[in-house]
């Protein structure tokens, strides 16, 4: 029996699921020794099995949680862009409320002074002023002469 398990150390009944000598399977009591090769083949190949299924179930444990964090992600990116419509939303109706105060201040403005709309003849102004100066000029000139 001690000879069988010194032919290879991968051929140990312990390390049926072993490769290049480490035990990568379950590790194995020496019970297995009186197993037939069919029976350590079975066995090695159920393990296959097993690690791959179990490969695999991890693998789609992964991408679930990839797509769980890939639909938050979309989540929050279209929560983003609903605040981005909102804003763009309310921003317009500031703009156009601050539109309407300022053209209705300006023309509550314009439309309070009191000669805004009045006729103003300016050349009749131009004449009483240049007249005025005139009228001072001639003080002054006489002012001088006593």
């Amino acid at each position: 029996m001690g000879t069988e398990w010194n032919r290879n150390a991968n051929s140990f009944p312990w390390n049926l699921g072993a490769k290049n000598g480490m035990c990568i399977g379950i590790v194995r009591v020496p019970v297995y020794c009186s197993l037939g090769d069919e029976a350590v083949k079975a066995i090695d190949a159920i393990e296959y099995i097993t690690e791959h299924l179990r490969n695999d179930n991890e693998s789609k444990r992964r991408s679930e949680i990839k797509e769980q964090s890939s639909k938050i992600k979309d989540h929050q990116f279209q929560q983003r862009d609903d605040w981005k419509y909102v804003a763009l939303v309310i921003d317009r109706i500031l703009l156009y409320t601050f539109f309407a105060v300022t053209s209705c201040g300006t023309a509550g403005i314009i439309f309070s002074a009191p000669h805004v709309f009045d006729y103003v003849n300016q050349t009749e102004i131009i004449e009483n002023i240049k007249a005025a100066a005139e009228a001072e000029k001639m003080e002054a000139v006489h002012g001088f002469v006593f």
